[in-house]
């Protein structure tokens, strides 16, 4: 990002300043803007109907992929997420070609200046791609560890945090006793409210939840678990957000990956008991996943 800032300003910093061969190669981007060649048009439904052509088996063959692959595999996983780089690559060209106003400085300077903020979100979503084609089914490797820890051979405390600002009592009391429902002895539930509120306490006193609170809100969630972690000794800690609820097997699903003291970190699949917004006004909740 920084590359591509930095990039741009000159440019428009060399343009504005008169520098001969940066007028003349935007003069010459221009000429392209106002006549781009024909493949890069963006396909009408009046005429050049055969641009709509790659579409449409782009199509038949993402609808193949998800007859052939309902769950994701490496190879349908790097098909798609090749299917979406080409698109991208296809889009980026005609953004830069066809769409791009260089008819002067002034108009040029803050055309370029959007189109680098464009750039800098496509980035991070370039940055996902990558990151989904190292994804990892290891449910497998969850199973056969979880023996070890539901015959009792390791059996790490474990220390739950759920951190919570202004969530209402409603939402936290179905966080808490999802919690609390874990099939896994050797734990503690921790309340940790960032608000000092009284039924917030009064509620994790009812459910024999431990609560904790801080006279500040210095470094919002961050601070909040910092305060809590050495007033805590488990030997692994949990983070649930105020809103979720694990399932009852999520302990003896994750606490064994632990077993490799290379392990720091686990992470789990999450999702959503409120419907996507998207998806339920089309209708679409029990079809669409959310994002």
């Amino acid at each position: 990002m920084l590359i591509l800032f930095t990039s741009f300003s000159a440019i428009a910093l060399a343009w504005l300043t008169g520098q001969g061969q940066i007028t003349q190669l935007f003069a010459q981007l221009h000429v392209w803007q106002i006549n781009p060649p024909m493949w890069l048009e963006a396909p009408m439904v009046t005429q050049h109907h055969y641009l709509l052509l790659p579409t449409i088996i782009l199509m038949v063959v993402v609808l193949g992929v998800t007859k052939l692959s309902p769950r994701p595999r490496t190879w349908s996983r790097n098909l798609v997420v090749g299917i979406l780089l080409a698109l991208l690559g296809r889009y980026l060209l005609w953004r830069i070609f066809s769409t791009l106003n260089l008819v002067d400085p002034l108009n040029g300077v803050f055309s370029l200046g959007l189109f680098l903020l464009e750039m800098l979100l496509l980035t991070s979503s370039i940055i996902q791609l990558f990151l989904m084609l190292r994804v990892k089914n290891r449910s497998a490797h969850a199973s056969q560890l979880s023996i070890d820890v539901i015959s009792g051979r390791f059996n790490p405390s474990v220390d739950i945090f759920i951190p919570t600002y202004n969530e209402p009592c409603f939402i936290l009391k179905r966080t808490i006793m999802g919690c609390q429902g874990i099939d896994y002895d050797n734990k503690n539930v921790y309340l940790l409210d960032d608000t000092k509120r009284q039924n917030v306490k009064d509620l994790a006193a009812e459910l024999g939840c431990n609560y904790i609170t801080r006279p500040d809100n210095s470094y919002a969630k961050a601070g909040n678990l910092n305060h809590a972690i050495p007033k805590t000794s488990g030997d692994l800690i949990v983070l649930f957000d105020a809103d979720f609820v694990p399932n009852k097997n999520f302990l003896t699903r994750t606490v064994g990956f632990f077993k490799n003291s290379n392990v720091g970190l686990v992470q789990t699949p999450q999702s959503f008991y409120n419907p996507d917004p998207i998806a339920y006004n089309l209708g679409l909740e029990d079809v669409l996943l959310p994002e």
